[in-house]
């Protein structure tokens, strides 16, 4: 997955980011807002993967943020804390807390 390191949700990370999905749920990138992590070509790392919801998953965000109102939207397709062993996602929970709607972006 492709990500944004620009941007203040991903602060603290490379250009890559490996999510645990745990179905096909998926969104399409958002027209107005920031696409911070994002598949272009879904790929299977580990585990197994039906070809139908990895197909799905194809051009889809997995964190975005958007302006709304005074505040803004952050999107977290996956369960950035699943059992509370995905440590990666611990990060982007921390980030979205302390660094969203900074601002600054």
């Amino acid at each position: 997955m492709k990500l944004d390191s620009t941007h203040p949700l991903a602060f603290g990370f490379g250009d890559t980011y490996y999510t645990l999905k745990l179905g096909n749920d998926s969104y399409s990138f958002l027209k107005e807002g920031y696409n911070v992590a994002y598949i272009n070509e879904p790929e299977s790392v580990s585990g197994f993967s039906g070809e139908n919801a990895k197909a799905s998953l194809k051009n889809s965000i997995v964190f975005a943020e958007a302006k709304k109102g005074r505040g803004s939207v952050v999107y977290m397709v996956d369960d950035v804390s699943f059992r509370s062993f995905w440590q990666n996602g611990k990060l982007f929970l921390a980030n979205a807390i302390f660094f969203g709607d900074t601002g600054s972006h």
